[in-house]
């Protein structure tokens, strides 16, 4: 893409993230340059960078004690408070272009949850559970 521009890759990486200081008419360049193109800029190697990975997780909760005669997803993506907290965290998120993952959470995925936010593959966890009990909680305030 620089080459088609005519311009360094930090160039167009100024021109990307609107640095002031790229010259007007540079800058144009390269945004014809990009919509000529269809250039998009890898997320992964942005992130590597920024450290952020643009997605929050929407954690939903089981705890251990919890005993019901239905499965623990048949309850979740029947219950109308899920769809309402999703609606909202994704009113608030969807502005900033930042991605929702919503993660069912039982007991058995609990340390997978950990690890999954422990790696870094979300910038933030918003968590949903139905005790004081839980453990997960803890768990993650302390990452």
């Amino acid at each position: 893409m620089a080459s088609v521009a005519g311009v360094s890759r930090a160039t167009v990486s100024r021109v990307i993230n609107e640095v002031p200081t790229v010259d007007p008419e540079i800058a144009e360049v390269v945004r014809r340059a990009i919509e000529q193109t269809g250039y998009v800029p890898n997320l992964a190697a942005r992130s590597l960078v920024t450290r952020r990975t643009g997605s929050v997780a929407l954690v939903v909760s089981e705890p251990p004690e919890q005993r019901s005669p239905l499965p623990f997803l048949e309850r979740l993506f029947t219950d109308p408070y899920l769809g309402r907290v999703t609606a909202g965290a994704q009113e608030v998120l969807r502005p900033r272009d930042i991605h929702l993952a919503i993660i069912p959470a039982d007991p058995p995925a609990h340390d997978q949850v950990v690890r999954y936010v422990r790696q870094g593959h979300v910038d933030g966890v918003l968590l949903i559970t139905s005790s004081s009990a839980d453990p997960l909680p803890g768990r993650l305030a302390g990452l």
